[in-house]
């Protein structure tokens, strides 16, 4: 294993990035073991295995969950302040032996501050939950919640207005995969933060998953700026019948 790889997860184990009531400011992924404590892992600092910037990558095990991987991704990996994007991901994960009573419930964040939207804005949100195909019944207990926030504090994890909010529940054991994606409307100030939230509880044990959740926003044209587009649009119809009379 890389020196960096054993510093990082020897830093999450001594607590280093414990919830802190300072302010902070662009990506970080944050996680939670049942009632336990908060641990958030800053972009490029410690616990975070991926030095590019806008990208944050951390080896996790604990409450059941036995090397979990969490990645998020934001610009300028992804996206840019005027285009937002922000994606979560489990990667690879698993529950280890002991049955859903073992497994705490898991609630992993990722946040990232510094969008610069301003008026009625168009919030794509998509949450996938998959379990491979060759695993055993799935325990009817699980869930998996998604939520998406916008915040116009621009604060890190900031929870000001639920853009969306979904729950999986495995009520047949038949039932490997679930994904929904949503359009919802939102208005952000010019300066705001996204934060997305995935809960999983009453996995059952020796379950390997993995679970995805992405946001982006795109600005909603003003009916102003369409009727100047549309009659634009009309113009250049009519300049174009006036060379063809002319042409004839």
């Amino acid at each position: 294993m890389r020196t960096r790889e054993l510093l990082a997860i020897s830093a999450m184990a001594m607590g280093i990035g414990a919830l802190s009531t300072q302010a902070q400011a662009g990506l970080a992924v944050s996680y939670q073991f049942g009632a336990g404590p908060i641990m958030i892992i800053q972009d490029n600092a410690a616990g975070d295995l991926d030095a590019t910037l806008g990208a944050i990558q951390t080896s996790i095990s604990g409450g059941g969950y036995n090397f979990f991987i969490a990645s998020a991704q934001t610009y300028p990996i992804a996206g840019s302040p005027s285009a937002p994007i922000l994606r979560l991901s489990t990667g690879e994960a698993s529950t280890t032996a002991g049955g859903p009573s073992n497994t705490t419930p898991l609630t992993l964040s990722a946040t990232q501050t510094g969008f610069t939207l301003a008026g009625l804005t168009a919030f794509e949100m998509g949450s996938t939950i998959n379990f491979p195909a060759n695993a055993d019944a799935i325990a009817p207990t699980a869930t998996a919640t998604y939520e998406y926030f916008l915040d116009n504090s621009d604060a890190q994890f900031g929870t000001a207005t639920l853009l969306d909010s979904k729950t999986f529940t495995f009520t047949s054991p038949a039932v490997s995969a679930q994904s929904a994606n949503v359009l919802k409307s939102g208005t952000p100030d010019g300066s705001f933060s996204l934060t997305s939230t995935i809960v999983l509880a009453g996995l059952d044990d020796s379950r390997t998953f993995s679970a995805n959740a992405a946001v982006s926003a795109t600005l909603v044209p003003e009916p102003a700026t369409l009727a100047l587009f549309g009659a634009g649009l009309l113009g250049l119809a009519g300049a174009r019948r006036l060379r063809r009379r002319q042409a004839a």
